[in-house]
């Protein structure tokens, strides 16, 4: 077999010239996001804040209880303890 003019053979692998010009699309400006929080979101981010800034126990009470427990005056009644958790509604949470 004889492969004759070669020139014709590489000649498919030209490019050939453009048909017409491309108009690039015009792309969208993009937009800043932006965020929005709901006013029970803004409450709820007060509430938390105070609770953060709040001691997580009263030191006055604390001191109170700890010189009546020192002085021996600490005897609780166990019965007044349980009726004030029950009306205090504590379980009903449970």
């Amino acid at each position: 077999m004889k492969i004759g003019d070669v020139a014709k053979i590489y000649g498919v692998y030209e490019t050939q010239p453009a048909a017409g010009k491309r108009v690039a699309a015009a792309r969208p400006t993009p937009r800043a996001d932006k965020v929005s929080i709901s006013d029970d979101a803004k409450d709820f981010q007060a509430v938390m804040r105070g609770l953060k800034a709040a001691p997580d126990f009263r030191a006055d009470k604390v001191a109170e209880h700890a010189a009546r427990y020192e002085s021996g005056d600490s005897a609780a009644d166990a019965r007044a303890v349980a009726e004030r958790m029950l009306a205090s509604g504590i379980f009903r949470r449970l």
